[in-house]
């Protein structure tokens, strides 16, 4: 795929519709097996395909707070791992945190599920139940604690920034090396190869947005699709401690060997962790399943 210059239309920006403030919120549904024996809990053990028709978690990594997603209520985010509509399910041999820095922990508004060789370095709290099984670990364990509130995303901030720089009518697609400002995109955004973007603004995008293969994002910028995000291959995405990538309507989902230093927020969707990928900051989403060797820990200090 080549790179291809974006062009400035500003009178067809001006017929496009503006993005509202996200409120919505869907309940997702909690799949919880049968104790047995002595009440160790049993997880299937499928794929990561299989994974996500377990539309009932959220994990929202990192102590650091962005200063682009708020709280709208009386709690706030302190926890490594907090769940504010659903549970923690963490399998395999996915880690939260590390054995040489524990972390806050993980708060869930649900129930927190833990199983395979799951670690989670730090306290574990639930408004329902801790489940435990097989090899899992986990620090201190609080059931039954107080619930978090929803945060909330200023989406129509985001779709304003990128309506003020270059509109691109379609889909946009980047091979080779370059800078992007603010753009607002009326397609999908897809970068891909060994690309390696300075990304110093806001890229809004109606469809979808994918980064694959050795791609490289690095600058202060935020992405925002309506849609999917999806981070494969041995990318990097490296948007800093107080910067955001949100998929508006649809799911995020991280595989391979892919290195993300940013906020995943995905506030009507899921958030789908799997393979080796490592994840600095926070994950907030209506659903998340972390699987495989994938592993979320704080902003790097």
């Amino acid at each position: 795929m080549s790179f291809i210059t974006p062009r400035s239309n500003s009178s067809i920006r001006g017929t496009r519709k503006t993005a509202g403030c996200l409120i919505a919120f869907v309940l997702g549904g909690l799949i919880v097996a049968i104790l047995t024996g002595l009440g160790a809990a049993s997880v299937p053990q499928n794929s990561l395909d299989d994974e996500v028709r377990y539309d009932a978690s959220i994990l929202l990594s990192g102590a650091c707070q962005t200063t682009d997603v708020y709280e709208n209520g009386a709690s706030t985010v302190s926890d490594t791992v907090c769940a504010v509509d659903g549970s923690v399910i963490i399998r395999g041999r996915a880690m939260v945190g590390s054995s040489s820095s524990p972390i806050n922990g993980i708060h869930a508004n649900g129930t927190v599920w833990l199983h395979g060789t799951a670690a989670a370095y730090g306290d574990v709290a639930a408004t329902e139940t801790v489940l435990i099984g097989g090899k899992a670990c986990a620090g201190s364990i609080e059931e039954f604690a107080s619930p978090m509130s929803h945060p909330e995303v200023p989406i129509s901030t985001y779709s304003r920034q990128a309506d003020e720089g270059i509109y691109w009518d379609g889909t946009c697609k980047i091979g080779n090396s370059c800078s992007v400002g603010s753009m607002y995109v009326a397609g999908d955004l897809i970068v891909s190869n060994d690309a390696k973007v300075d990304l110093c603004g806001t890229v809004y995008v109606e469809g979808d947005i994918r980064l694959s293969g050795g791609c490289r994002i690095e600058g202060p910028g935020v992405l925002v699709a309506e849609g999917n995000v999806t981070l494969c291959g041995d990318m990097l995405l490296d948007s800093g401690s107080d910067r955001i990538v949100v998929s508006v309507n649809g799911d995020i989902k991280v595989t391979g060997n892919s290195c993300v230093v940013a906020t995943l927020c995905a506030p009507n969707g899921g958030v789908f962790l799997a393979g080796n990928c490592t994840i600095y900051g926070c994950v907030i989403g209506l659903s998340v399943t972390g699987g495989g060797s994938a592993s979320v820990d704080t902003f790097p200090g």
